[in-house]
């Protein structure tokens, strides 16, 4: 690795990466089911995908960040999902993810970010303290399928 850490808007030339990275966070994907996902969200301007890399690496991390709109209170940024390389970790990879989301979120014109993480995650809870997050509530993820093609492919996101 050498150069500076390149954060940039993600393109569908990244998924097969993408999809790759997130099997490390325990999310198992295939390019082939990444693609449609990835295609839905280009080009809309309430989501943004952001990678990283570096000159002479393929991508090593990758945010997904959204506008989550709410009748109940303000609209905010919320990160939908963070993985890094693990061979990359420790790094700044994922903070430099964070920072272009949380500017991401200041363009929109929303007044805070958000993110959910699972309470087994504690090294991910630390991390996002150590950026400025502060809890705000604990609440429990309940589903419900609601289709047989939906119950087939679907994985419980933590």
């Amino acid at each position: 690795m050498t150069g500076e850490l390149n954060v940039r808007t993600a393109n569908s030339a990244d998924v097969a990466r993408i999809a790759l990275l997130a099997g490390q966070l325990g999310y198992p994907a295939t390019e082939r089911e990444i693609s449609p996902r990835f295609a839905a969200l280009e080009g809309q301007t309430d989501h943004a995908v952001f990678v990283a890399d570096y000159p002479s690496t393929k991508v090593i991390g990758w945010l997904h960040v959204f506008i989550r709109p709410l009748l109940e209170s303000d609209a905010a940024a919320e990160i939908g999902g963070l993985i890094v390389d693990e061979r990359f970790r420790g790094r700044g990879v994922a903070r430099a993810l964070v920072d272009a989301s949380a500017r991401w979120g200041q363009r929109c014109g929303v007044g805070y970010l958000r993110v959910r993480s699972n309470v087994t995650r504690e090294s991910a809870l630390r991390f996002y303290t150590g950026l400025g997050f502060r809890e705000a509530k604990t609440q429990r993820v309940l589903i419900r399928i609601l289709a047989d093609d939906a119950a087939r492919g679907h994985q419980l996101r933590e």
